[in-house]
């Protein structure tokens, strides 16, 4: 903070002899004003991302406001009249998506020209959902007949339906990876850097955006308290009423160790989200691999160490979904026949993170944070650099 000078000193304020020359309205009228003018020019000073971005931007998830009024707040100080490109998108969802799939079409459907869903779940709650939206294509994983099943295999499919779409950027989705930036912002700042370059779609610095992923997860007690609920009673989380009176993943899952922690039990990781179709791109069979296998210019990939998205490591809350016991005693996060999720609760990131039934000794020594004070914390160091979080973290909040 800006140290004033000290200007009493030379008006002598604190001198009696002085103080009695002056009339006794201005002996307390003159300090006031420097005050004033003070505290003026502390404001002057602030950035206007930190002047306009306060904790009121990151609502809590039960908050009755509205997203017009958060998203206003938030976005005070970006260009009104900046109009952002639509992507492509395509994603893979399994059974324990359709506890978060409801919030994520909600929070993010707009981004989209075309999203096509590969639905490997057994039942048609998520195809119900995809139904609400226009833009939504759902493919039944059962109906297409794959002899392999891999994350290139599943998005093969999807990518038929978008067709070849050379210079389209496509963002590879997860229904438990929810987004507080816009990407599209980030998609039009490297279309505006290859127009200023003259880059072709053969020539361009990069075809892949690489970002930070900061983790959220419930509470151990919080998990099996949700999972006892929606076993009682699964429209519980069938239906968006906007409160708490039914489930929403970013309720539950407001914990986090992955940033600035005083624990070194988890630290940023990076995955590419979002690439540029090219000419000759093409799907493969191998598992793991989010961006297409085949790449015939090769991979040219943008690290964004300024940017981030939340990626809710356990969501999967049916009552056979985690917390099984493995070969080493502890419990296992299986979310689908990927290989996706946690292998053991005493893997690297939970044991002493999150588990406050199975190792409160831990928890206690090594206590996350909240998932609000960790987002505004982010929120407020990358919005000084370049991209502001632009959607309040609340249930009611959708990209417009």
């Amino acid at each position: 903070m800006m140290r004033m000078p000290h200007m009493h000193r030379s008006l002598n304020l604190s001198n009696n002899k002085a103080r009695r020359r002056l009339p006794i309205h201005m002996q307390y009228w003159i300090p006031a004003s420097i005050l004033g003018i003070a505290i003026l020019l502390l404001l002057l000073m602030t950035p206007p991302s930190l002047s306009s971005f306060s904790s009121d931007c990151l609502l809590p998830s039960d908050s009755s406001s509205s997203s017009a009024e958060s998203n206003k707040a938030i976005s005070q100080h970006l260009s009104k009249n900046t109009k952002l490109p639509q992507m492509l998108g395509i994603m893979i969802a399994g059974k324990a998506d359709v506890f978060s799939m409801r919030d994520w079409l909600f929070r993010h459907h707009r981004l989209f020209d075309k999203l096509v869903i590969v639905d490997g779940s057994k039942s048609d709650y998520i195809a119900s959902l995809a139904n609400s939206y226009q833009n939504v294509i759902l493919l039944k994983e059962e109906t297409l007949q794959l002899t392999t099943i891999s994350d290139q295999t599943l998005r093969g499919p999807a990518m038929t339906v978008l067709g070849n779409p050379v210079g389209s950027w496509i963002m590879i989705c997860h229904a438990d990876e929810f987004w507080t930036i816009d990407p599209r912002r980030l998609v039009m700042e490297n279309e505006k850097e290859e127009d200023r370059n003259g880059w072709t779609n053969e020539t361009q610095k990069h075809n892949i955006l690489r970002f930070p992923v900061l983790t959220a997860s419930p509470y151990e007690s919080r998990y099996q308290e949700e999972v006892e609920k929606i076993k009682a009673d699964p429209k519980y989380y069938w239906q968006h009423d906007g409160d708490s009176s039914s489930f929403h993943i970013l309720q539950v899952s407001n914990m986090t160790h992955g940033y600035k922690s005083s624990s070194n039990l988890v630290r940023d990781y990076f995955e590419n989200r979002i690439f540029k179709w090219q000419d000759g791109m093409a799907w493969g069979t191998r598992n793991g691999l989010v961006v297409p296998e085949h790449i015939p210019l090769g991979k040219k990939t943008r690290y964004y160490r300024d940017a981030f998205f939340v990626h809710f490591k356990l969501h999967d809350f049916s009552a056979d979904g985690a917390l099984k016991k493995g070969k080493s005693g502890g419990g296992s996060f299986k979310n689908s026949n990927l290989r996706t999720g946690t292998r053991d609760e005493t893997a690297e990131g939970w044991m002493g993170s999150f588990l406050d039934v199975s190792y409160p000794e831990q928890v206690a020594q090594f206590p996350p944070r909240s998932m609000e004070s960790a987002l505004l914390e982010r929120c407020l160091d990358f919005g000084n650099i370049r991209w502001p979080c632009e959607l309040g973290w609340h249930v009611n909040a959708t990209f417009t």
